[in-house]
């Protein structure tokens, strides 16, 4: 797994402590680690909404 850098470590312990967390970010910002991270982290059944072809990098993710 990769380490996330800070602003994604924020984002991170944000999302686990939140009810619901919404990532808005740009291309290439980590979006999928830090979704999977918070997923993670909250240990309970968790939804990710995304478009068809980037389910397969939240998998990868998990994966990792």
């Amino acid at each position: 797994m990769r380490k996330p850098y800070k602003y994604q470590e924020k984002a991170i312990e944000k999302g686990i402590k939140s009810s619901a967390t919404l990532i808005d970010a740009a291309c290439g910002t980590g979006k999928s680690l830090m979704a999977s991270q918070i997923a993670i982290g909250k240990g309970k059944p968790t939804m990710i909404i995304t478009p068809k072809n980037i389910v397969s990098d939240f998998v990868e993710e998990l994966k990792a």
